[in-house]
């Protein structure tokens, strides 16, 4: 790479070199530096979020996703991506609530972690409407919508993707 640093290929293959690997820090170090060669690639920003994420970083993993939408607000796959993060610390956190029992105390946790699943639910959906815009038929996409419209009370946008979920399996 030296050598050649505009050759594309070489640096990909580093890249999927260093992961194979297991050098997630090294893959990371190696594609933050090419993204300040080319700071508007959408596809290298993603892919940074894709490596972080791998390696156990959702947070960074998130930043990264964020900012590859900054740079397009349509990228499929980021959309995607910050959507299914979103729900995933949605769904942590319903499971600790249904861990919680009826003591006073803990009735009182539960409506703060209602509160927060709610906001959490609420932050998802742009994304996941987004990727449903571009993907109608995707059945994530719609079991996800499905999901946050009913668990927010939104019961006709559920009702309707609901039936969208039965004509795909029909």
């Amino acid at each position: 790479r030296v050598v050649h640093p505009q050759d594309r290929s070489l640096f990909e293959s580093e890249v999927k070199l260093l992961i194979k690997l297991g050098e997630m820090d090294a893959a990371v170090a190696v594609l933050r530096k090419q993204i300040e060669q080319e700071p508007t690639n959408v596809n290298l920003v993603f892919s940074l979020g894709t490596i972080l994420e791998q390696a156990g970083r959702p947070t960074e993993a998130l930043k990264a996703y964020r900012q590859a939408l900054v740079i397009d607000a349509d990228h499929y796959n980021s959309n995607f991506n910050v959507g299914a993060i979103l729900l995933n610390e949605a769904s942590d956190v319903v499971r600790e609530r249904n861990k919680l029992g009826k003591s006073n105390e803990e009735l009182k946790k539960t409506e703060q972690l209602d509160s927060r699943i709610d906001q959490m639910l609420k932050d998802a959906l742009p994304y996941w409407e987004k990727v449903n815009e571009a993907k109608a038929d995707e059945k994530t996409s719609l079991e996800s919508l499905r999901y946050i419209y009913t668990q927010l009370g939104m019961d006709e946008l559920a009702a309707a993707t609901i039936e969208r979920l039965n004509a795909l399996e029909e």
